[in-house]
């Protein structure tokens, strides 16, 4: 608990006022002990195309990061770095971890999410979790912490799985299922009770894209865009301020081909253009101005985007072999030098070529000509440099460094 104030000071000292706002004040009445309320936020699937196999990036084929931690997957091989305050590194003990270091026991993980300070991997077809379980978001019954990875059971068959901040969901023989914190609703299984078992969400059976923020969820469905959840910013998209505890239609946004959710934001592609919804203190829905808005609208000047990724109040994007990023930057998380936030979306110099991009709470990553590279706040040590010196430029990491 001491850490865990000491990092509450650390954020409210070097915030601007604008992200010390009534969210953050609401959130911490909804889970006491939650360090940040949000976590990084998009989807992928089961089977993905590999990063570049080469020491520089340390051999990862897959990165995933949380509110400040991250787990990785090299030759089958389950990683981890950062804050470990609820033993969601699964590396013993509660110690940070400042340079990336191997899972013992975690061999053959083909899939890895990472939630605010808990996280779930895939592994020989049976799903694992791991950390931070006040909600009961680990799904392994109770709500008692764990430091070590453990098989969910009744949940072997699951091929997409997402965290939020407190919850989760997976798609499993084609049905929608969740678990966790559901004080907003986000858990779409009616009511405002968590829940510590995984259990099928109604009416969302064919669900082919499903992602998480903070406390609520966007979810494709037969072409359409669904959302669910915490709603006082209007991030789900559906007019005015309230929460929603169904999933229910956005009006208007059929044909969405992509979506990704921040910690109380969202993006989504359709028709090859972005669009953004929601919370916009630090200007990271790019739509000029720091105006929270109810309705997706059209962000202009970034068609042709292949990745977008969002984080707690900061988005990042890739389009036409660049990078772009918007939004807070108190940390120099965009990684475009200072620490003044940008409402609009721009060019970040020297990272052109960028392959993958990784979206943490207020930090990232970056595969760039086949080396990893990381940026924004370091508290516990997440960005993997050995330290825990904040980063306003991405800087490469040093494969040499790696704990195996």
């Amino acid at each position: 608990m001491k850490k865990i104030l000491t990092q509450i000071t650390a954020l409210t000292m070097l915030f601007s006022s604008n992200v010390i706002n009534a969210e953050s004040t609401y959130m911490s009445k909804i889970d006491n002990y939650a360090i940040v309320n949000s976590v990084l936020v998009s989807s992928e699937e089961l089977v993905e195309p590999a990063l570049p196999e080469n020491t520089n990036n340390f051999g990862f084929s897959k990165i995933e990061c949380g509110g400040f931690h991250c787990y990785a997957i090299k030759d089958g091989e389950l990683y981890s770095v950062g804050y470990n305050g609820y033993g969601q590194l699964g590396r013993a003990g509660t110690t940070d971890q400042s340079t990336w270091g191997i899972v013992s026991g975690m061999s053959g993980v083909t899939n890895i999410y990472v939630g605010d300070s808990h996280g779930y991997a895939i592994k020989g077809g049976e799903l694992y979790s791991v950390g931070y379980n006040r909600s009961g978001q680990l799904g392994r019954a109770g709500t008692t912490n764990q430091s070590t990875w453990g098989v969910v059971i009744g949940m072997s068959g699951v091929t997409k799985i997402v965290a939020g901040g407190s919850h989760g969901y997976a798609i499993k023989g084609g049905e929608l299922y969740s678990v966790g914190n559901n004080g907003l609703g986000q858990l779409g299984r009616a009511g405002t009770t968590n829940q510590s078992t995984w259990g099928v969400v109604i009416g969302m059976s064919g669900v082919t894209k499903i992602v998480a923020g903070s406390n609520h969820g966007y979810a494709i469905k037969d072409g359409e865009l669904y959302s669910v959840g915490y709603n006082a910013y209007g991030q789900l998209g559906r007019s005015g301020e309230t929460h929603q505890s169904t999933w229910g239609i956005v009006i208007g946004m059929s044909g969405v081909t992509e979506v990704a959710a921040g910690g109380s934001h969202g993006y989504a592609i359709k028709g090859g253009e972005l669009y953004s919804v929601g919370f916009n203190n630090s200007g990271q829905l790019g739509r000029a101005g720091t105006t929270k808005q109810f309705t997706w609208g059209l962000v202009n000047g970034m068609s042709g985007i292949t990745t977008i990724k969002g984080g707690v109040y900061h988005g990042y994007a890739i389009k036409g072999g660049e990078f772009y990023s918007v939004g807070n930057n108190g940390f120099g998380q965009l990684g475009r030098a200072g620490t003044t936030n940008q409402s609009t979306w721009g060019i970040v110099s020297g990272m052109s070529g960028i392959i993958d991009i990784v979206s943490g709470g207020y930090y990232g990553y970056a595969i760039k000509d086949g080396e990893l590279y990381s940026v924004g706040y370091n508290n516990s040590g997440q960005l993997g440099l050995g330290d825990t010196t904040n980063r306003s430029t991405f800087t490469k990491l040093d494969p040499a460094t790696l704990v195996e």
